[in-house]
């Protein structure tokens, strides 16, 4: 069985337009795997996400809790379980975030420095203005 050293689990909701740049931006930058839930989307999210599912890099499951009622929670806690045995280091950021090192070392080399611990705390940059997207996670 195949073992990822980075994944990342997330919950959507209609968020089709902007799912294959975020799968790919974070491919660049060495996540392996994506544990994504679809939150009741109507906007036809899956079938974007059907080519990384057919290449194994993407497991998509159902969340049918709303997230003001705990959804988020939810698909997070299932990921955790998913990904027991499967990855190494499991992040858990939205569609609107991005995870990249500032640097000229890639993602995984600098999660190699932290293996001592059971977490990593990534801090929050925003960039631009307060435009309806416009939160950025740094590394």
């Amino acid at each position: 069985m195949k073992h990822d050293y980075l994944s990342i689990g997330t919950i959507f909701k209609d968020e089709a337009p902007y799912l294959a740049e975020w799968i790919e931006s974070h491919r660049l930058v060495g996540v392996e795997h994506f544990f994504l839930y679809d939150n009741l989307s109507t906007d036809g999210g899956r079938e974007v996400l059907e080519p990384w599912v057919r290449a194994g890099v993407l497991s998509i499951s159902d969340c049918s809790i709303p997230m003001g009622q705990g959804g988020q929670g939810w698909a997070y806690a299932d990921a955790l379980k998913r990904a027991r045995g499967l990855t190494r280091w499991l992040a858990f950021i939205d569609l609107d975030e991005f995870l990249f090192s500032p640097g000229p070392t890639p993602l995984p080399d600098v999660l190699r420095d932290y293996e001592e611990h059971p977490g990593v705390v990534v801090n929050w940059q925003v960039y631009g203005s307060s435009a309806s997207r416009p939160s950025r996670t740094a590394w």
